[in-house]
C-alpha cells in the first residue's frame, strides 16, 4: 500500500461528554469549547463517537468522529490571528 500525507483542514471539537438530547432521535455531543452539537441518533450508529474523541466537520459539512490518537497525529491546530 502507499502512504498518504492529511493535508484538509477542517473544523473539530475534542468530545468531553455525550448527553441525551430533548428529542430521542437526537444526542448532544460536549466539545472542549463549551458548545453543544446535536447529532442524529444514526450518527452514533455509523461513527460509534466517544468522550476524548473529535467531532470533525468537513469543508463539504460532512461530520464524522476521530478517535483522538490518530487526529491528533495527523492534524495541527491552526492558530488565526487576531484583527489588531
Amino acid at each position: 500500500m502507499r502512504k498518504y500525507q492529511c493535508h484538509k483542514i477542517v473544523e473539530a471539537g475534542k468530545i468531553t461528554d455525550i448527553c441525551p438530547a430533548p428529542r430521542a432521535d437526537m444526542v448532544i455531543l460536549k466539545l472542549d469549547n463549551n458548545t453543544d452539537h446535536y447529532v442524529p441518533a444514526e450518527f452514533m450508529e455509523k461513527h460509534h463517537p466517544a468522550v476524548g474523541g473529535y467531532l470533525v466537520r468537513y469543508a463539504d459539512d460532512y461530520l464524522s468522529f476521530s478517535p483522538a490518537e490518530p487526529f491528533e497525529m495527523g492534524y495541527t491546530l491552526i492558530v488565526e490571528s487576531q484583527p489588531s
